[in-house]
């Protein structure tokens, strides 16, 4: 099914919850969302030859717990902050570093992470990817490569908190956003 007015789906949708919301690209799409459960849904449409992938993270109750909105608010200062640098001249690797650097202070703040170091198990993304007539078009193309006028991009900070003794079980779940920049 095609979302409105886009005549196809470009990859499956993930649509999950707890566990499932943490594994990259989870498509199964058939376990409930729990109680306090955070939906992921990850979905891109095709429209005349163009793709996109948009993520979102939000409450099916309405409601979000103290962690989950401290989470989501990091994910989200973070995407404020980048959307900034997205321009002309920058470059996906500048911007990855910033993205990094928000998500791991926040994350070690919040008590996710004790070490900087550990950061990695809980982001093992970069913050973006070119689109186009692909998901993740252009994949030759070098993250140190200056961004020009007339590139799309998308804007995706997220935490993947998995549920593990190493995490404290309050965090465990994904908080990602991710959306759209013309350049």
């Amino acid at each position: 099914m095609g979302l409105t007015n886009c005549p196809f789906d470009r990859f499956p949708p993930v649509v999950a919850g707890g566990a499932n919301a943490t594994v990259i690209h989870y498509s199964r799409n058939d376990q409930p969302i729990g109680e306090g459960e955070m939906v992921l849904m990850d979905a891109g449409c095709e429209y005349f030859g163009y793709v996109s992938d948009v993520t979102r993270t939000w409450s099916p109750s309405g409601k979000i717990s103290n962690a989950q909105r401290d989470i989501y608010e990091a994910v989200l200062t973070t995407f404020e902050n980048c959307l900034k640098l997205y321009r002309p001249g920058a470059t996906l690797l500048e911007i990855h570093s910033v993205a990094t650097d928000k998500l791991r202070k926040a994350a070690k703040e919040l008590g996710i992470i004790q070490k900087l170091e550990d950061y990695p198990k809980i982001n093992p993304t970069c913050i973006g990817h070119y689109l186009g007539m692909d998901v993740h078009d252009c994949k030759a193309i070098s993250e140190n490569r200056p961004l020009v006028p007339g590139v799309v991009l998308t804007i995706e900070p997220g935490l993947y908190i998995p549920q593990s003794d190493q995490f404290p079980k309050w965090y465990s779940f994904f908080a990602k956003l991710s959306f759209l920049s013309f350049i």
